[in-house]
C-alpha cells in the first residue's frame, strides 16, 4: 500500500463531480444521473529533491491503484455503520444522494470503552443505533481516502541543482454496497448552514 500522508504537502485541493446535471423539465429541476460520482485530488508536493521525487514515484507506480491520503481535507461526509458483523464505512454526502445508500470505503476502529474510535479520530457510541441521532462531528478528521492514479496527471518539472517542482492528480470512486440495514452514525458539522 503506498501511503502519501508521510510526504509533507501544502497544496491540497479537490474537485467534486456529483455526476448529475440539473436539468430544467416543466419549470421544475430535475437532477438527471449523467456519469459516475467521484473526487479529483491535486496534490502540490511544491519543492522536492531527488530522492523525495524518486520515492514518491515508486511509492505511486508501484501500486497506482492502492495508493491513500490520511487528511484533514475533504468534502462533506456520512459515516454508517454496519451492524452485523460491524462495520463502518465512509460515505461523501453527495455519493449518498447519488446512490441512495453507502459506498465501500472502510473505516477501521478500535474499541475504547464504551465508544468505537473510528481511525483514531471519530468516537461512536457503541450501542448507537438506527433510531438514534447520528453524532454531529465538529472540526476536521484525519480520516484515509483511497486514490487511483491517473498517468496523465504527474507533473514534474525539474526546477534547479537536482530540485524538483512536483504534482499530481488522482480519483477517489466507490461502488454502492448491497448491504441492507446500514444506517448513519456520524456526519461532518452543519453548523454553518444558517448563514447571517
Amino acid at each position: 500500500m503506498a501511503e502519501l500522508k508521510k510526504y509533507l504537502y501544502d497544496g491540497l485541493s479537490f474537485k467534486i463531480e456529483t455526476g448529475v446535471v440539473p436539468i430544467i423539465v416543466n419549470n421544475s429541476i430535475i437532477k438527471s444521473k449523467q456519469n459516475v460520482p467521484q473526487v479529483v485530488w491535486s496534490i502540490d508536493f511544491g519543492k522536492v529533491d531527488m530522492d523525495l521525487k524518486n520515492a514518491i514515484e515508486n511509492s505511486i507506480f508501484k501500486e497506482p491503484d492502492n495508493t491513500f491520503i490520511n487528511s484533514y481535507v475533504g468534502p462533506s461526509f456520512y459515516i454508517g455503520k454496519r451492524s452485523s458483523p460491524t462495520e463502518y464505512y465512509l460515505t461523501y454526502v453527495f455519493e449518498y444522494e447519488y446512490y441512495q445508500t453507502f459506498v465501500n470505503k472502510p473505516l477501521s476502529y478500535i474499541v475504547d470503552g464504551s465508544d468505537h474510535l473510528i481511525e483514531g479520530s471519530v468516537r461512536i457510541p457503541i450501542s448507537q443505533g438506527s433510531g438514534d441521532t447520528p453524532v454531529s462531528l465538529t472540526g476536521a478528521k484525519s480520516l484515509p481516502r483511497k486514490l487511483f492514479y491517473v498517468q496523465a496527471d504527474l507533473d514534474i518539472s525539474h526546477s534547479f541543482n537536482n530540485v524538483f517542482l512536483m504534482k499530481a492528480k488522482f480519483t477517489e470512486l466507490a461502488a454502492p454496497l448491497t448491504y441492507t440495514g446500514m444506517f448513519i452514525v456520524g456526519e461532518a458539522s452543519a453548523n454553518n448552514f444558517v448563514y447571517c
